[in-house]
């Protein structure tokens, strides 16, 4: 997948999920069988604004065309997905939630690996020999 693609994903996902937690938190946790009350729905709203960060991050960075910038931006990018996705696993094998949750952890699994996917493929080559490479060219 070329960077750029990668980008415009991270940007969906993190926008899509970031906006419905922003928008509606006791609804969207409600579909997952967890109840917010006024402290955990501040928080939520807050881990749910930097994915909207994270987001507007990703649709800045899709025309970017330095390694080093976008070795960055992904190392950050499969870091906050890995890191939540462990959270939200925790909590959910400790009882929290319902089994509709699961997927949820699975989504941040595979950013996680799509971000990580781009670590590799960015060590200090330039992105245009990344992209030759990658087409087979």
């Amino acid at each position: 997948m070329q960077f750029r693609n990668i980008a415009l994903v991270g940007a969906a996902v993190g926008a899509g999920f970031g906006a419905v937690g922003l928008i509606v938190p006791g609804f969207f946790a409600s579909l997952f069988g967890i109840e917010l009350n006024p402290t955990a729905t501040a928080l939520f709203r807050a881990l749910c604004a930097s994915y909207v960060g994270m987001a507007a991050l990703d649709w800045s960075a899709r025309t970017v065309t330095d390694a080093a910038a976008w070795r960055a931006i992904a190392v950050g990018n499969a870091t906050g997905w890995a890191l939540s996705g462990a959270v939200y696993a925790t909590a959910l094998a400790s009882g929290l939630g319902n089994s509709i949750a699961w997927p949820i952890v699975a989504l941040q699994v595979a950013m996680t690996l799509l971000w990580l996917s781009l670590v590799a493929r960015s060590g200090g080559v330039p992105v245009s020999d990344l992209a030759k490479a990658s087409s087979g060219q």
